[in-house]
């Protein structure tokens, strides 16, 4: 690569240098094909076990005779 100048074509999402062809997407729905869901976060559930499970390891640190850093 010499350094191109990056002259930039945006379209619908993306960017592309007509020079070198680079492409820059600018959103992340360029990123993901058409007719995909979309995506979703873990579950309130999910969210509390994960909490409840890192308080418990925690709670253990001192049990088990390490210096926590």
């Amino acid at each position: 690569m010499t350094g191109c100048p990056h002259r930039w074509t945006r379209n619908g999402g993306e960017a592309r240098c007509d020079g070198c062809g680079t492409r820059r997407f600018t959103s992340y729905g360029a990123l993901r094909p058409p007719g995909l869901p979309t995506a979703t976060g873990p579950s309130e559930y999910a969210r509390r076990a994960a909490d409840r499970r890192a308080a418990h390891a925690l709670s253990r640190i001192g049990q088990w005779g390490k210096r926590w850093p």
